[in-house]
């Protein structure tokens, strides 16, 4: 409960700066909600990272809820160009 959690995903694509950003709504302790994501309608020019993370405002409000809300927050980091 005292940390955050990110799972990253990095390609060999520099950075463009372009950066997208989505929450994503989950129940039950993560266990019900699904997020699909198109990294090519959002990146035409491919993916430089992204990530998925629970941020400090996400976890307070899954321990207000007590779990019942589970809120993700995914960020799509663009390319300049396929690696």
């Amino acid at each position: 409960m005292s940390g955050c959690l990110t799972v990253r995903y990095n390609t060999d694509a520099p950075p463009s700066g372009v950066r997208h950003e989505e929450r994503a709504d989950f129940f039950l302790w993560g266990l019900v909600g699904e997020k699909a994501v198109s990294l090519e309608t959002m990146c035409p020019q491919g993916v430089s990272r992204w990530y998925n993370e629970a941020t400090f405002l996400n976890g307070f409000l899954y321990v207000i809820t007590l779990g019942i809300y589970a809120p993700r927050t995914i960020v799509v980091e663009c390319g300049s160009g396929k690696p």
